[in-house]
């Protein structure tokens, strides 16, 4: 980490946290705009996090605290989205509910979730499937962006 950078740490309702450090830029699509990530999670302090994290690093970001108000946004714009970035467990419904809505709606979305739970409580709880992509909270800047990275980089499925 460059020393002028900071790490800034939020805590989760889940017990999860994630931290925030310096820049790193984002890839153009194909057609010349930024990738645009879809994140939902209800815990204000990490959503924004998320976000600052995510724009920081050349993303445009989409926001929600509900579940319910991204499949809206993803109803009206979902050819634009490139990758749900989800919380595992939420009030309204849960991560996996939503990603099988947005899924039934366009099933090449790219979907990372994540977590301050173990994966063997979800494993054991049934949250979610073995084989989903998920980042456990705490995470930090870094390694949020290089999973997004990975992920987008992954090939479209035909």
């Amino acid at each position: 980490m460059h020393p002028r950078e900071a790490v800034v740490e939020r805590s989760g309702q889940d017990g999860g946290s994630v931290s925030e450090a310096g820049p790193i830029k984002a890839l153009l699509v194909e057609d010349n705009r930024r990738e645009t990530i879809l994140v939902v999670e209800d815990d204000d302090a990490v959503r924004h996090l998320v976000l600052r994290i995510l724009e920081k690093s050349g993303f445009e970001v989409v926001a929600k605290s509900l579940g319910s108000d991204a499949i809206a946004y993803f109803e009206r714009n979902g050819a634009t989205v490139d990758l749900l970035l989800t919380d595992v467990v939420m009030p309204e419904m849960s991560g996996k509910v939503l990603a099988d809505r947005i899924w039934s709606m366009d099933p090449s979305t790219k979907v990372l979730f994540m977590s301050g739970y173990t994966d063997d409580i979800i494993a054991k709880r049934g949250i979610l499937e073995s084989g989903r992509q998920l980042i456990n909270k705490p995470f930090d800047g870094a390694q949020l962006v290089s999973r997004v990275r990975e992920i987008l980089s992954e090939r479209k499925v035909s």
